[in-house]
């Protein structure tokens, strides 16, 4: 290896080791800052999500596992009759307030395509404007119309919300991967199979960034939330992260550079 390399490969660790997750090449792993993570891999009937992170977030009500054929294993089908899963409020939520991100893999079924009809897919929401309200779904639109929308909704606590949308682009033939990322500076981020999007930017507070999460109710978890035009599909890897802070990041950084500068002296 060049010494070029090796300088690429240190900046890669200090720098890079929590960022460069966007495209899901293989199923999510947990780590200190894994607040939530649904695989979605229990057998069909057995029981409902179960958490593999190291906080047990377990779901306690709502549908069981279906066990259909997800992209990596499993994953569970979402139905206006089956409801949604809810998992109860936890401190460990607590750390993805000001910076963090809700990843997932989606299908939808054919059946789902309504037209404007906005299918929660995450969200923590007590029915009023409090801050740190909020929902990630997708809006579902006919594919005549160039299909649905990836969106998020923050509450500001003021009685105003923002809401951020995709361009209109799911179809019912794909699965998609989306990472929402935010850190209560800037405007939060959509991305949608490895690709950034511009966000259409709508709501009665079009400047609120964050925090979110902090909402102390149950969070929910499905599709097909709208009872007038309920979504359908499957989900697969589900993860709420914390994004830890710049410092820690940093001595996270060194560490790893001390511990490729101490092999290179062993060798």
């Amino acid at each position: 290896m060049t010494r070029m390399a090796n300088f690429t490969l240190v900046v890669t660790l200090a720098l890079g080791v929590f960022a460069c997750n966007a495209l899901l090449a293989a199923p999510y792993t947990p780590d200190a800052y894994t607040v939530l993570l649904f695989h979605f891999d229990e057998a069909a009937g057995t029981s409902m999500p179960q958490d593999s992170s190291f906080n047990g977030n377990h779901a306690t009500a709502g549908p069981l596992a279906t066990g259909d054929t997800g992209f990596y294993d499993k994953a569970t089908e979402y139905t206006q009759a089956s409801g949604i899963n809810q998992i109860d409020d936890d401190p460990s939520f607590d750390a993805a307030q000001t910076a963090g991100s809700i990843s997932f893999l989606i299908k939808l079924s054919e059946t789902s395509f309504g037209w404007g009809s906005d299918q929660d897919i995450v969200r923590k929401n007590d029915g009023g404007s409090n801050a740190g309200d909020f929902s990630v779904g997708v809006r579902m639109n006919p594919l005549t119309y160039g299909g649905g929308q990836f969106y998020l909704i923050m509450e500001d606590g003021n009685g105003s919300y923002r809401k951020l949308s995709t361009p209109n682009m799911v179809s019912t033939t794909d699965w998609y991967h989306v990472v929402v990322e935010w850190d209560s500076v800037n405007t939060p981020t959509i991305t949608v199979n490895d690709a950034l999007q511009t966000l259409s930017d709508g709501g009665t507070n079009t400047t609120y960034v964050g925090p979110i999460f902090t909402a102390s109710d149950t969070l929910l978890v499905g599709i097909g939330n709208d009872g007038n035009d309920p979504g359908e599909g499957l989900l697969d890897e589900l993860r709420i992260q914390a994004i830890p802070e710049p410092t820690t990041l940093a001595v996270l950084g060194l560490g790893g550079l001390v511990a490729i500068c101490r092999r290179r002296r062993k060798k």
